[in-house]
């Protein structure tokens, strides 16, 4: 008896360290090698206000660590979001479909107040349709905002894969960039944009282990990462409990549960572009 246990507590310790290795070998595939990491962006670059210019509601989810750290060393924190979410699919539904918009718009509102954001506007472009709005409108849209809030540095999306290669995403990210580059070069009213633009981006590895021929080919087309910072796992799911519609989202896009990817996953990746 004495045999027989032994061998099943030496079985049990292998199975343990089997998994833990596994757990271990699936972290490193939400690292980056080619990023530095950082306390925040205004411990490494200084700043004193960042802009967050989105798509649509939920899109703050992956810049939280960044907002929130850098509203903790004092920075001012502003976002602009440009559709309402009306179009998305809910998960679980817990709203009529006809009011996805105003329940969606409500939710990143919340959020963006448990971020520390100072400021935040929601547009009423169509959400999957922003590509038809015309270009000069939206860099209208989001150049006012930034002359109104003077951030130092934008953040936004890659515009040639957009994170997730969403439309809307890769849309904001091309117009946000005109709009910083053209406040550089013509500033208005003594302002001349944003220094910097930080651009949040997916972890390669994992993108092309789960994330299907889309997550390849965002792999593909966006930079490689150069810096990473700590995003807390509890703000994301916090993020994700105010986010009700859209409360178990990663689950049935990526088939694992938030608690687990984002115990996993616990930086944000970015690379950084400075404006001349």
């Amino acid at each position: 008896m004495k045999k027989v246990l032994i061998g099943v507590l030496g079985l049990a310790g292998v199975l343990v360290l089997v998994a833990a290795g596994g757990l271990y070998w699936f972290k490193t595939q939400f690292d980056e090698a080619s990023a530095k990491t950082v306390a925040s962006r205004p411990a490494e670059f200084g700043d004193h206000s960042i802009l967050f210019v989105g798509a649509h509601p939920d899109d703050e989810q992956l810049v939280a660590g960044l907002l929130v750290q850098a509203r903790a060393e004092g920075a001012k924190t502003y976002m602009l979001t440009a559709t309402r979410g009306e179009a998305g699919q809910q998960h679980p539904q817990i709203a009529r479909q006809k009011d996805l918009g105003a329940v969606r718009m409500a939710e990143t509102l919340v959020n963006s107040y448990a971020l520390g954001v100072e400021a935040h506007d929601v547009l009423n472009y169509p959400d999957s349709g922003v590509i038809t709005v015309p270009e000069e409108e939206l860099i209208a849209a989001v150049q006012a905002r930034m002359v109104l809030w003077k951030p130092d540095t934008l953040a936004t999306f890659w515009p040639e894969s957009g994170f997730s290669k969403h439309n809307d995403h890769m849309r904001m990210g091309k117009v946000a960039k005109i709009a910083a580059e053209r406040l550089r070069a013509k500033p208005v009213d003594g302002y001349a944009g944003p220094k910097h633009i930080a651009y949040p981006l997916a972890p390669s590895k994992a993108m092309r282990l789960v994330g299907g021929e889309r997550g390849k080919w965002v792999a593909d087309h966006q930079p490689p990462a150069q810096y990473s910072i700590y995003s807390n796992p509890a703000v994301k799911l916090r993020g994700w409990e105010i986010h009700a519609t859209q409360r178990d989202y990663v689950q049935a896009d990526y088939g694992f549960p938030a608690w687990f990817v984002h115990r996993i996953w616990n930086s944000e990746h970015y690379y950084v572009e400075t404006l001349k």
